[in-house]
């Protein structure tokens, strides 16, 4: 079998975020005798994940981007696809339609092409600019692909809707198996270990909406005091964020933790996980948070239903009260179910990469042959 190479287009860079962690674990598992990935992005810095790449026999391929320099772009992107035709399968990821012209070059060139959603929706600025370019956007793809059926709605019309490929956010999921021993030594080092601990992970930005967040357990700490809020992330909100907690005076009760490499120790500590987010393509940190054995309290709108894995997972209309919100979390200030018993269930789904990178394989293979 001759190896099939893909070229992965990105809206951004290979650094950590949502849909770079999701083709760094396909990329890890896949097997590297049959399949080839190479990556086009828009930082001239080194990549977080730009070693790893390289020493999986990857490449980067440096371009500036299509909305601040358009005719660079056109000629960088053209240029490579010229020097290299042995890239037969452009696999473009993105949050809306901003990515037609890498469709459109590859169409030209004779490329099979792949338009992956990832969310569900966008800015309001990006979805004016998403409306506009949508279906012709689509008329280029050759395959269709979208982490869950909000973010296929999302990114391509009706009529197409048969043809969507899901392709599940899966994820190693051993490293997120509940430790007790772990748990209680966080607890410890952050003076929570008589505290029911709100926690929250995810990048401080308008789509996270962790303002919501913060209101909420306002209201939560007046009632119940030995309640604190731990905040996992960072980004643009994060200013704006920390001055709100001091002006509400709770800045002793919420810690502002920034990025952290091992998310998973971090859910161990947790009580409940509670997602305020306005919309997410999938939404991978809720179900990291089920394989840790945390309950998850969410919104149901504009969150897929397909992230709901285990049965202590609460879905909140988003035009609920805050004591609504209040309500369904306090559930869990007694916890004491098995958390062992959710990473079961979540092993056996297609979140789990060693499952689902089969699936991945044959999709590839399909795109190759067709």
């Amino acid at each position: 079998m001759e190896k099939i190479r893909i070229l992965h287009c990105l809206i951004g860079s290979m650094n950590v975020g949502g849909i770079e962690t999701v083709l760094m674990e396909v990329y890890r598992n896949i097997d590297k005798k049959k399949y080839s990935f190479d990556f086009v992005v828009h930082d001239k810095k080194e990549n977080v994940y730009e070693k790893e790449i390289n020493m999986h026999g990857g490449k980067l391929y440096r371009m500036d981007f299509f909305s601040k320099h358009p005719i660079r772009f056109l000629r960088q992107f053209n240029k490579l696809l010229v020097e290299h035709p042995e890239y037969k399968i452009i696999h473009i990821h993105t949050t809306y339609s901003i990515m037609l012209p890498y469709a459109l070059l590859g169409k030209l060139k004779g490329r099979k092409i792949i338009i992956h959603s990832h969310n569900a929706y966008s800015s309001p600025k990006r979805a004016v600019v998403h409306k506009i370019l949508k279906n012709y956007f689509n008329s280029l793809a050759d395959y269709r692909v979208a982490c869950s059926d909000l973010a296929a709605q999302w990114m391509f019309p009706e009529k197409n809707m048969n043809d969507v490929f899901y392709w599940y956010n899966a994820f190693e999921l051993s490293r997120f198996e509940f430790d007790k021993e772990i748990r209680e030594s966080i607890r410890k080092k952050y003076g929570a270990n008589n505290k029911f601990v709100i926690g929250n992970v995810g990048r401080l930005s308008y789509q996270k909406n962790q303002g919501l967040l913060i209101d909420i357990f306002l209201e939560v700490q007046k009632k119940y005091d030995n309640a604190i809020l731990w905040i996992i992330g960072d980004g643009e909100d994060r200013k704006k964020l920390e001055k709100r907690v001091i002006d509400l005076h709770i800045q002793e009760k919420v810690i502002f933790m920034g990025n952290q490499k091992n998310i998973e120790k971090y859910l161990y500590a947790m009580d409940v996980y509670v997602c305020t987010s306005r919309y997410e393509g999938l939404g991978v940190s809720l179900v990291e948070a089920q394989t840790s054995g945390l309950p998850v309290v969410t919104k149901q709108q504009r969150i897929s239903r397909m992230t709901k894995i285990v049965d202590n997972y609460i879905a909140i209309d988003e035009k609920a009260s805050i004591s609504k919100w209040i309500e369904e979390i306090m559930k869990y200030q007694d916890y004491d179910k098995d958390r062992k018993e959710s990473y079961k269930l979540v092993s056996s789904s297609k979140f789990n990469i060693e499952v689902w990178i089969k699936y991945v394989e044959l999709f590839y293979q399909k795109v190759a042959k067709d």
